[in-house]
Formats: structure tokens, C-alpha cells, sequence
């Protein structure tokens, strides 16, 4: 009876619990029918509450989202570590390419000094031609009056020998020879007697006019001696004038340098008046050079501290009377220091020339030469000269050797683009590489001398004006 009971109560609970699943069946499948035909996204109020979470998935959750929220963190790390490397790379690049131009302007300048290298070497080049050429004519020459000496010496010798072997034969034969033979020979050595006192005549015209060359010639050296004396003694008078003339010069409160007196033409004139305006006053170092060495064509005095070069300038309307004359206008080899008879005597020229010898006792223009010499270039790249009106200070940027042919004389420039041009000839000609810069609105002041080495070479230095500013 009990086990029927509990029988058909383990049915009945069967029983129950099929129909459960069976309604919980139908529930889902009409919610899966609800949810194809009405979406929850179109549909807000058919959406089924969710069912609450619990503790655990709270917990899990929240993991994934921490995760989630590291990985994006990770990420954005990532992302700016990225940036960073990508600019790096970019600001490398900059830099990279910075380094490309100045390579690329170092290259230009390297260029531009390997062009002024081979300037240099051709000019060198030339200088060295033209001193193979100089020595070996003078290689021909002295190779001509040593065979010209060997041939008088043996031209003597054989002279001497055939006299002596003649005496000889002629001491035999008159002991030897008949009485009757001895008036024939005897009219033989009377022959050759007169041979030998013409040969004597000749050997004394000889050594009479030798006697005469050497004369003439310590005449010359006495009168090139005398000259010198005479031009260093005018050169002491004008040093001794010049520095007494800047003494009283110092000593004096009036102003030193007078500026001329504007034109008529000048917009800063004033009115006309029936007074004339009188000529701007000369410096009283000009006004002293002039009054004591009696020459009103003295226009400047030149000074470079350290050198011989310490004279006064003077001009005429030719470029040739200086050349041989001193500054007392008295003929004189060595000549004078002379300003073109283009320039203005004012320094007004873009270019002012001066001219002088370079004498071999060192004075004059003579230590031009040592300018080639880096360390004399440093040490004495100073100019002192004085005008008419002003007291200037000049910088000295190139010096070079160079022949008459090239135009380092140009004194005036038709545009600015001319003049700087050779500006920048003058630079590449320099054996010197100056640190001095030069510009178009620079006035040039050049200094010339032979070199003594070819009749057409020259010693060319150049300076630009630096007080007072042009």
C-alpha cells in the first residue's frame, strides 16, 4: 500500500515537473519568437529586465573592465611612445638636413678656396716662368763671358807661345845660317819685330780704354753713392720738418683739419654776397714741407711705423719728372715717392696711386717686398697719411707681385658692380689671405714698386680707408 502511495507520488512529482519544463519551453520559444519579430533596439518596453547581478559577476566585471581599461592605457602608452619616436626621427631628419646644407656650404667654400688656391698657383706659376726665364738669360750671359774670357786667355797664350817658339827658331837659325842669309833674316825679324809692337800698341789701347770703363764705371757708383747721401739727407729734412710741424700742430688749440667751404652750387650754400669765400687752409705739415724743401708740389706725407717708408708725396701733371728727380727737383736716381697725376691730391679717387723705387740700400718702396711675409703683414697693416686738408688712417688687406699688363691702377669705376669685381681680384690675387673685409662703399689707397726682378714686374699693396670713415 505504502510503496503504490509513494509510487504514484514520485509519478505525480514527474509528472509535475515535465509540465514545468514544458511551459518554461514554451516560454522561450514564443520569447525568441517576440525577440526576432519586435528587436529590442525598435522596442524598449518589450525588453525583459535583466535579471540581478550577482556578487561574483560584479566581481568579474569589474576585472575585465579594469582589464580593459589597462590595455587602453597600455595602449595610449604606446601610442605616445610612438609619437615621441616619430618625432625623434623627424627632428633627426631636421637636423640631418642642416647638416646636408652645411656640408653643402662648406663644400662651396671649399670650392670657392681650391679656385683661389689655383689662381694663386697660376700667378706663382707665372712668377716662376718669368724667373727661369731671367735665369737663364743671365745663365747665357755669364756663360758667354766665360767663353769669351777662356777664348782671350787662349787667344793670349798662343800669342805668348809662337812668340817665345819664333825667338827660338830665329836664336837657331842666325847661328847657323851663311854670312850672306843674315840681311834676308834680318829684314824677317825686323818684320816680326813690328808684328809684336802693334800687337803691344793694341794690347795697351786695351787696357787704356779697360782703365777708362773702370773708371767711368767707379764714377757712376761715386755719383749713385752721392745721391743716395743727398736723397737721405732731403728725406731726414722732411722727417725732421714733418714731426716739428705735428708738434706745433699738437700745441695749437685751433682745429687741425679745416673743412672747404660748400659750393655755390651745394643746397647747404648760403645766399650769394659780394664777398668771395677763401680757399680751405692747408694742414700746417704741408704748409712746412713745402716752405722748407721750396716744392709747392708736395700734396701728402705717407708713414708706415716699423719700415723705411716715411716720406712726402708730391704730384705733377706727368707721371715720369719723379721718377728720376728727388724733392728738391734735383736729378737724383733715387727718384721720389709721387701720387698719380690722375688721382685728385684731395684723396677724393676711388682708387689713389702711389709710386716709388724699391733702391736696394732699402729705402723708398723697398720693403714692400717683406709684405709677402705673413708675420711682417700682421705686424705692419697700418697706413699713416696726411692730405692736403686731413689726417687719414688706412688698413692694409693684399699685396702680390704682378706684371704692368694686369690693371691693379685703375683709379675710377663707371658702376659698382665694376669696382667690386676688382675688389674681389685683388683679394684672389693677394698672396696674403686677409681677415679685412672690403666693401663697394671702400676707397682704396695702392702702393707700387718694381720688383727687381723682370723690367715689367711690380709690387702691387692695397689698403682701404678706415679713419675717417669715406
Amino acid at each position: 500500500m505504502k510503496y503504490r502511495q509513494l509510487q504514484t507520488l514520485l509519478s505525480s512529482i514527474i509528472y509535475f515537473f515535465q509540465g514545468f519544463v514544458k511551459a518554461v519551453s514554451q516560454i522561450n520559444d514564443k520569447e525568441k519568437q517576440r525577440t526576432i519579430l519586435f528587436p529590442e533596439d525598435s522596442f524598449e518596453f518589450a525588453r525583459a529586465p535583466k535579471p540581478r547581478e550577482s556578487a561574483k559577476d560584479a566581481r568579474a566585471r569589474k576585472a575585465r573592465e579594469d582589464a580593459q581599461r589597462a590595455q587602453a592605457k597600455k595602449q595610449e602608452e604606446q601610442d605616445r611612445k610612438q609619437a615621441e619616436r616619430d618625432e625623434a626621427q623627424a627632428e633627426q631628419a631636421r637636423i640631418q638636413a642642416e647638416r646636408d646644407k652645411a656640408q653643402a656650404e662648406q663644400d662651396r667654400i671649399q670650392a670657392e678656396r681650391d679656385k683661389a688656391q689655383a689662381e694663386q698657383d697660376r700667378i706663382q706659376a707665372e712668377r716662376d716662368k718669368a724667373q727661369a726665364e731671367q735665369d737663364r738669360i743671365q745663365a747665357e750671359r755669364d756663360e758667354a763671358a766665360r767663353i769669351k774670357a777662356e777664348e782671350a786667355a787662349k787667344a793670349e797664350a798662343r800669342i805668348q807661345e809662337a812668340e817665345t817658339r819664333q825667338r827660338e827658331e830665329d836664336a837657331a837659325t842666325e847661328e847657323d845660317a851663311p854670312v850672306q842669309e843674315r840681311p834676308r833674316r834680318t829684314s824677317a825679324r825686323g818684320k816680326k819685330k813690328n808684328s809684336r809692337r802693334a800687337f803691344s800698341i793694341l794690347l795697351n789701347v786695351a787696357i787704356v780704354a779697360l782703365s777708362l770703363l773702370i773708371l767711368y764705371q767707379l764714377y757712376m757708383m761715386a755719383k749713385y753713392y752721392l745721391e743716395l747721401r743727398a736723397n737721405e739727407k732731403v728725406s731726414q729734412l722732411a722727417v725732421s720738418v714733418m714731426q716739428n710741424a705735428l708738434h706745433e700742430q699738437a700745441a695749437s688749440p685751433s682745429p687741425v683739419v679745416i673743412t672747404p667751404a660748400p659750393s655755390a652750387d651745394s643746397d647747404d650754400a648760403p645766399a650769394q654776397t659780394e664777398d668771395v669765400a677763401a680757399p680751405p687752409q692747408l694742414l700746417s705739415v704741408i704748409e712746412a714741407l713745402r716752405r722748407e724743401l721750396q716744392n709747392d708740389d708736395i700734396v701728402g706725407y705717407i708713414t708706415i711705423e716699423g719700415t723705411n717708408i716715411n716720406y712726402p708725396v708730391v704730384q705733377t701733371t706727368n707721371n715720369d719728372f719723379y721718377v728720376s728727380h728727388n724733392l728738391s727737383k734735383e736729378k737724383n736716381a733715387s727718384g721720389a715717392v709721387f701720387m698719380s697725376y690722375i688721382n685728385s691730391p684731395t684723396m677724393t679717387s676711388r682708387n689713389t696711386i702711389l709710386y716709388a723705387h724699391n733702391m736696394k740700400n732699402g729705402s723708398m718702396f723697398h720693403d714692400l717686398r717683406y709684405y709677402s711675409d705673413r708675420q711682417f703683414f700682421n705686424e705692419h697693416r697700418t697706413i699713416h697719411y696726411i692730405s692736403l686738408y686731413e689726417e687719414s688712417v688706412w688698413e692694409i688687406f693684399a699685396i702680390y707681385p704682378t706684371s704692368t699688363s694686369v690693371n691693379y691702377t685703375q683709379t675710377d669705376f663707371t658702376t659698382l658692380a665694376e669696382f667690386d669685381a676688382f675688389l674681389q681680384d685683388l683679394q684672389l690675387r693677394s698672396v696674403v689671405k686677409s681677415n679685412v673685409e672690403v666693401s663697394q662703399s671702400d676707397t682704396l689707397l695702392t702702393l707700387s714698386t718694381c720688383t727687381n726682378t723682370a723690367e715689367d714686374m711690380r709690387y702691387a699693396l692695397h689698403a682701404k680707408r678706415v679713419y675717417p670713415q669715406p
